[in-house]
C-alpha cells in the first residue's frame, strides 16, 4: 500500500513532533486566520486582502519553520547502545562528519550543480 498506519509509539520522532508543533503554533496560526475571516478583518475574496496576506504571513511562517529546522538539525540524539542507527550526536553533525559517528559511514549525498537547478526553474 502507499501508506502504512502505525501506532504513535512506533512512529518516528519527527513525525510525532509535527503533531505537537501543529497543535501548538500551527493551531494558533490557523485560529488567527479563521478568526480574522470570521470577524471580517480578512476577506479571502478581496484581492487586496489576499495580496497583503501573501506579503505578510509567508515570511513569518517561514521564519518559525527555519527556527525549528535549526533546532531539530542541531539537537543531540540520546545515546543508546541498543540502537543500530547512530546516537549521541546531532543530525547535522552526523551529516557533516559521518566518520565521527561510524568508521564505516560514507557520504551518500547527491551533488547537484546550482546552475542546473536555476536553469530548470526558468
Amino acid at each position: 500500500p502507499p501508506y502504512v498506519q502505525l501506532s504513535s509509539t512506533n512512529n518516528t520522532p519527527i513525525e510525532s513532533f509535527w503533531r505537537w508543533k501543529r497543535n501548538g503554533e500551527g493551531h494558533t496560526l490557523k485560529h488567527v486566520i479563521l478568526a480574522g475571516t470570521d470577524s471580517g478583518i480578512f476577506c479571502p475574496v478581496d484581492e487586496i486582502h489576499v495580496q497583503v496576506f501573501n506579503w505578510l504571513w509567508p515570511p513569518l511562517v517561514q521564519e518559525r519553520l527555519d527556527e525549528f529546522r535549526e533546532y531539530w538539525n542541531n539537537h543531540r540524539l540520546s545515546r543508546s547502545k541498543t540502537k543500530i542507527l547512530p546516537t549521541g550526536k546531532s543530525p547535522r553533525h552526523m551529516l557533516t562528519v559521518p566518520k565521527s559517528v561510524r568508521l564505516d559511514a560514507r557520504d551518500c549525498s547527491v551533488y547537484v550543480n546550482p546552475a542546473t537547478v536555476h536553469d530548470l526553474r526558468q
